[in-house]
């Protein structure tokens, strides 16, 4: 292995995840936001529902500055806490308001406006292709495409690029355009 792989090597194990050092932090983080989010006085006007506010935003913004867990994992953390902490009145998922408006039932589910995103088909769509690009590159299959189009297509660009086009085509016919890309 030459010098320069070693180097990028120690430099990505020292960039990776640890757990003791991820749940230290996170801990903190909440401590943090819970004085803080409690720390604000009474009299300026803030609502239970606005002090579970402050604390999921200064929960969010600790962890985000600090990287104890991953962005994406404090967005799913960020919605989940909306829905347990803002979901309804008392604050719970499962209870939900029953009350009758003229001789109708009305149920209200406030939990469901912050999954409602969730439900967007584009969202689907993106997760589905960003899972077979991850699925690709840690079985490899990408390096081996990538060898694949240089050893058959040779170095010059304008062959490069028809190669691409031509695997781009191959995949499109079995999965979709956004997964491909």
């Amino acid at each position: 292995m030459d010098d320069t792989r070693k180097a990028a090597l120690g430099a990505v194990g020292k960039a990776a995840f640890s757990w003791r050092s991820g749940m230290v932090k996170s801990l903190v983080c909440v401590f943090v936001a819970v004085g803080l989010s409690m720390a604000v006085p009474e009299p300026s006007g803030l609502s239970p529902q606005g002090r579970s506010t402050l604390f999921i935003l200064l929960l969010a913004a600790g962890l985000w500055v600090t990287e104890a867990i991953p962005a994406f994992a404090v967005a799913l953390l960020v919605i989940g806490l909306e829905i347990v902490l803002l979901g309804n009145p008392g604050g719970t998922v499962a209870a939900s308001e029953t009350g009758s408006a003229g001789g109708a039932r009305v149920e209200s589910n406030d939990w469901q406006r912050y999954v409602a995103t969730w439900g967007s088909p584009l969202i689907w769509l993106f997760l589905g292709g960003f899972v077979l690009a991850a699925a690709g590159e840690k079985t490899g299959l990408l390096r081996q495409l990538a060898s694949l189009v240089l050893s058959g297509f040779g170095r010059e660009p304008k062959w490069l690029l028809l190669g691409c086009m031509l695997l781009t085509f191959v995949f499109s016919l079995f999965v979709s355009n956004t997964a491909t890309a």
